[in-house]
């Protein structure tokens, strides 16, 4: 059974643990798959992603849906000095 496209199209605003705000644009819904756009500060990223067990992968950014026009976001963060990562979470809400 395809996800339902009304459940993710849209675009969601959120703010990271540390503070950083996000904003996913999500369109093109059809089956499994979708295009996302991902914006946090300075990265921007474009994917077409696989959405499966209500929830997708975005380079290190994972999205999941939790209830109707809510969604929980973790963000794997890597150091670039030391090398160390660290988890950031958020949540985003869908811009009705």
């Amino acid at each position: 059974m395809s996800v339902d496209p009304t459940a993710y199209q849209g675009t969601w605003d959120g703010t990271h643990s540390n503070g950083q705000k996000f904003q996913f644009s999500i369109s093109q819904v059809n089956g499994f798959r979708a295009q996302v756009k991902y914006q946090s500060g300075t990265t921007v990223q474009y994917q077409q992603v696989l959405i499966k067990d209500n929830s997708f992968r975005i380079g290190d950014t994972k999205f999941t849906l939790t209830s109707q026009g809510n969604a929980q976001v973790r963000n794997v963060i890597t150091d670039p000095v030391s090398g160390n990562t660290s988890l950031i979470t958020g949540n985003a809400t869908q811009d009705t």
